[in-house]
């Protein structure tokens, strides 16, 4: 006999009674069928697949590829930039040289200090 044993109270499941779970009802999963396709790899599926497009246009109609090619590198239909459009300084020019002249004699002062 054990010293602190009692017995389990009866109730609504007997322990005779098991119910074995079938392995069947499981299917083999890996990480990858999880996740998905990676962005990565379909990217480099549509390079590819574009890449064929493009050679397979150049071998049927050469002209028309070059031109559009052409097209694409041409200055005309790159979209030009606009210049940025930045806040005004809070600091003027002449702030700032104080600025500087002022951590230069300060710089100094603290060379001199640990020279002492």
């Amino acid at each position: 006999k054990f010293l602190f044993f009692q017995e389990a109270p009866a109730g609504f499941f007997e322990a005779e009674q098991s119910y074995d779970v079938a392995r069947t009802e499981f299917k083999a999963t890996n990480l990858s069928t999880l996740e998905g396709k990676r962005k990565f790899e379909e990217e480099q599926k549509l390079r590819q697949k574009d890449a064929k497009r493009q050679k397979l246009r150049k071998e049927q109609n050469l002209p028309d590829a070059l031109q559009q090619m052409n097209k694409s590198n041409d200055s005309n239909y790159i979209r030009k930039l606009n210049p940025l459009q930045l806040p005004n300084p809070q600091m003027s020019e002449i702030e700032l040289e104080e600025l500087a002249k002022l951590r230069k004699q300060g710089s100094e002062f603290n060379d001199d200090d640990d020279d002492t």
